[in-house]
């Protein structure tokens, strides 16, 4: 399993911790650090701030590296993900219940989102026509045909008007995406914490806030 990590460079203080926590399990794992510029930004509606179009474009990356892998899913990271303790032993034990034709599988308490669970299943479909499909972005595996079916829609739709996480909630619905969310959750996001601040500072595109 290969993760990618979307990390903003000026926010240093998230590389070192992020490099430990994934050297304790000797993860394969790949840094996304490039800023759009130039015609990069052409895609984006003028009201998104330049951070969230930074992060769009890592996790957009993320999306064509794994649809080209030979690996059957990755996990994408934001570089203030901060797994939990045993975080290996509960992963392995999530992915055995997951069932194979996913196409995002949502493992943080991003947002501080959850669902009603009972302790026989940690793996809960989630309806992508409901409040939303996502909950954050901070931690989250996209198979290889999920990712695939990402792609085609941006090449079929390639203008973005939101932050990521709420255009995965709009594409989700529109293509009908197979979602699932762990519970209990097995990473927390440390800008929801004082332990890291912020990148975006609190600014994002009035289409976000429904």
């Amino acid at each position: 399993m290969k993760i990618y990590v979307c990390h903003h460079l000026p926010l240093k203080e998230r590389h070192g911790p992020m490099i430990a926590q994934l050297d304790k399990y000797n993860y394969k794992y790949e840094f996304m650090t490039h800023h759009p510029t130039g015609c990069e930004l052409d895609i984006f509606d003028k009201n998104i701030h330049s951070s969230e179009c930074s992060l769009v474009v890592k996790h957009l990356e993320c999306f064509k590296q794994i649809a080209e892998s030979d690996e059957d899913y990755s996990l994408i990271l934001e570089d203030d993900a901060i797994f939990a303790e045993d975080f290996n032993t509960k992963l392995d034990s999530y992915l055995s219940q997951l069932p194979d034709d996913f196409d995002l599988f949502f493992i943080s308490n991003g947002c501080g989102t959850h669902i009603a669970y009972n302790k026989k299943n940690n793996i809960y479909n989630r309806p992508v026509n409901g409040k939303g499909c996502t909950r954050g972005t901070d931690a989250y595996f996209a198979s290889k045909s999920g990712a695939k079916k990402l792609n085609q829609y941006l090449i079929d739709n390639p203008q973005i008007d939101r932050a990521v996480d709420h255009w995965l909630n709009m594409v989700g619905k529109q293509i009908n995406l197979r979602v699932y969310w762990a519970e209990p959750t097995i990473v927390h996001q440390g800008s929801e914490t004082p332990q890291y601040r912020s990148s975006l500072n609190g600014k994002r595109h009035k289409s976000d806030r429904k």
